[in-house]
């Protein structure tokens, strides 16, 4: 029945408009009282009646039944405004404005888009598994105030929810303000699952173009971007000039952003930053769920995560290499074992770039040599030193079978590139299931190996580390590196050169004052390290004393 009533509602419509075409097309008018109005746009139906409107108000039609109302139907009126006679502008003109007239409030523009509405609890509410772990996964790491970008996790997103470019916006600026701790991560979590449930409201700022003043120094990122290419698409001898132009006329010139601009836009090859996020991923729960069975609980596992993260995050970037090989790396760059074909550890380039691909997820067979990791620790400065002093010169415990000499990196120009393991990172990463790398910076249970070097279970260590980190409220590098009975392994992805070195400390007498010389020039501090009445001395080079 609803149907049927439906279907003669629809044809008596179809037959009024046809009427009213009808009535246009031979002059007629729909109503005596406007017989020289044939525009149909001034003419409505009420009820099956026609009415009349003149600027937007029922002047005839209907019988007079709605004569003087204003219409309030769904299509407007649209009309043109009758010119005011001039006696009535002048009146107009004349009239005194009210007195103690209440300005009308101004409304505030909000130039940057965020949230339209925040509900505490919105996260929860996500029901797809992947999407709440991007916005988690977002929040850990803008908890951490790192640069690690958010573009990935908010292209799925805004895929998989269809956001405007507002709501991608507003949930860049909210990432902001977490990494600048202005809000919770709850709170972040809350706001960005408001934003896909409300939308956003603002404007997108444009950026204003810069003028550049006559002293305005060029990037190198172009000539970087050239070379980088070139390398990438030749081999034999002309891949090694193109890698050498690469390393001395662009990664050495450039500034420490500039640097981590390019990284940026050209991932190191050993991280590319989706493969790694998914095995630190899968390598994370896999062992949060195995020291949850051997009794290890949830909170201790965040703590230890955090202190771990602290600790990394806050330490020194270092290497041990033979002294003999810094002239070198004066003239060239700190190159790998692939590049050397030396090690003095193990030199199976097989396994090693077997192991590679384990720790960082990546296709290690189709990677250059040059393109290949570079393998330091972790140090620790002493309060007020500028360099390693004893106590780090200790931290560094089995590296010092790398070589006599402590090279220690400006983190600025490495930042984004920096991997590590608690320990060798060989044997772990040879096991099955193998180590994972974790990226520094992150809160996460990647790099914390599942066995030790010589494939121990590493259970009853981790248990200890826990034990005495709930002991100790300042719990140091010093203190990890002798509960794990080794160092902290770091690795530097992308190119490594003289250029990226704050200080090196050698033992008296290893380097000519020639060589010395040279290196000082580059800004690089150099200090000399004896030993003096047993214990470990350590100042800076000065070539009139030295």
């Amino acid at each position: 029945m609803g149907n049927k009533m439906r279907r003669v509602a629809l044809g008596l419509m179809a037959l009024s408009m046809r009427l009213d075409a009808y009535a246009i097309h031979k002059g007629m008018t729909m109503d005596a009282a406007h017989p020289k109005d044939p525009d149909p746009k001034n003419w409505r139906t009420i009820n099956g009646s026609k009415v009349h409107l003149t600027e937007g108000k029922i002047d005839g039609g209907a019988g007079g039944k709605f004569t003087g109302k204003e219409w309030t139907g769904k299509t407007k009126h649209e009309f043109t405004p009758k010119e005011k006679p001039k006696q009535e502008e002048a009146k107009t003109k004349a009239k005194k404005p009210a007195e103690n007239p209440k300005s009308a409030p101004k409304l505030q523009a909000i130039t940057k888009p965020q949230a339209k509405k925040v509900e505490t609890g919105a996260f929860e509410q996500i029901s797809s598994s992947k999407q709440k772990n991007n916005i988690s996964f977002l929040a850990t790491y803008g908890a951490l105030g790192g640069d690690v970008s958010a573009v990935p996790e908010v292209k799925s997103i805004q895929k998989y929810y269809g956001l405007g470019n507002a709501e991608v916006a507003a949930i860049k600026n909210v990432y902001e303000e977490l990494k600048n701790k202005k809000i919770s991560k709850e709170a972040f979590k809350d706001t960005v699952a408001s934003i896909i449930k409300y939308g956003a409201v603002g404007e997108i700022p444009q950026p204003k173009a810069k003028k550049l003043g006559a002293r305005a120094e060029q990037t190198n990122t172009s000539e970087m971007d050239k070379s980088f290419n070139k390398y990438n698409a030749t081999t034999g001898k002309e891949h090694e000039r193109a890698v050498r132009k690469f390393v001395k006329e662009g990664i050495e010139r450039a500034t420490a952003s500039e640097v981590q601009d390019f990284y940026r836009k050209n991932p190191p090859k050993t991280l590319d930053p989706k493969k790694h996020k998914k095995v630190m991923r899968e390598y994370n729960d896999s062992m949060e769920r195995h020291l949850k069975s051997v009794g290890v609980t949830e909170k201790e596992i965040e703590d230890f995560k955090q202190n771990i993260q602290r600790i990394v995050s806050n330490s020194d970037y270092c290497m041990q290499i033979d002294s003999e090989y810094l002239e070198n790396c004066n003239e060239d760059w700190f190159k790998n074992l692939f590049e050397t074909k030396t090690s003095n550890g193990l030199d199976d380039e097989g396994a090693r770039r077997a192991a590679s691909s384990n720790l960082f997820g990546c296709d290690t067979e189709k990677i250059k040599a040059f393109d290949m990791e570079r393998y330091g620790f972790a140090g620790q400065r002493e309060m007020g030193s500028q360099t390693m002093t004893e106590s780090s010169y200790k931290i560094a415990g089995g590296a010092l079978g790398y070589g006599d000499a402590t090279v220690q990196f400006k983190k600025d120009r490495l930042k984004g590139r920096v991997t590590y393991t608690l320990g060798d990172s060989l044997g772990p990463a040879s096991n099955d299931p193998p180590l994972r790398a974790a990226l520094v910076g992150e809160k996460t249970l990647a790099g914390c190996p599942n066995v030790d070097a010589i494939f121990n279970p590493m259970d009853d260590t981790i248990k200890r580390i826990i034990k005495n980190m709930r002991k100790e409220k300042s719990y140091t590098l010093d203190m990890l590196t002798k509960d794990l009975d080794s160092y902290v392994e770091l690795q530097y992805h992308g190119a490594l050169t003289m250029a990226d070195v704050e200080a090196i400390t050698i033992d008296k007498g290893k380097l000519s004052t020639k060589v010395i010389s040279k290196i000082r020039e580059r800004g690089v501090k150099v200090y000399i390290r004896a030993i003096m009445g047993g214990k470990i001395h350590i100042e800076e080079y000065d070539a009139k004393k030295n």
